[in-house]
């Protein structure tokens, strides 16, 4: 029975190390697009809010809703 020889294991043990280098290569990857792609969408939420509540928006929803003054005043006298 001939033992393997030493090179030989180092070798294979520095392939693993790649395989679970590459692995955690991609999932740095992916932590980073995340982060990158939640911060551009917190940013663009935060700027749609502001956008809302702006009294241009308001102007565009109630010209986009002609009706919305008379379901009012249809409640109220109900």
């Amino acid at each position: 029975m001939q033992s393997k020889p030493f090179i030989h294991v180092v070798r294979n043990n520095c392939d693993c190390q790649k395989g679970k280098m590459k692995f955690l290569d991609w999932y740095a990857k992916i932590a980073v697009v995340s982060a990158l792609v939640d911060d551009k969408v917190t940013a663009l939420e935060s700027e749609k809010r502001a956008w809302e509540n702006s009294p241009e928006a308001q102007a565009v929803k109630e010209a986009l809703n002609p009706w919305r003054v008379h379901y009012s005043e249809v409640k109220e006298n109900a």
